[in-house]
């Protein structure tokens, strides 16, 4: 007996509201994508959380001097001010 087609849409926002959802009756692919989209979302929203970190703790001009190759500064000193 075949599990009824649902849309992946319908798998996105089933996952994102957490519905409760028996993994063992379905068809895997669907279980796996129904675990998958939150740990997505979630390592999104770490990653935009890590560089709006980086802004709010060295500045822009620290975030850029940082992002430099072969910086010569340290990305650990104080403001970008007191290395005038």
């Amino acid at each position: 007996m075949k599990a009824p087609r649902t849309s992946p849409w319908r798998d996105i926002r089933d996952a994102i509201r957490g519905l409760s959802h028996d993994y063992t009756a379905g068809p895997l692919g669907r279980a796996i994508f129904l675990l998958a989209v939150p740990m997505v979302i979630e390592m999104a929203m770490e990653s935009i959380f890590a560089v709006v970190d980086v802004f709010f703790v060295l500045g822009i001009f620290g975030a850029l001097r940082c992002g430099r190759p072969r910086s010569t500064t340290s990305c650990s000193s104080g403001s970008p001010a007191s290395h005038s």
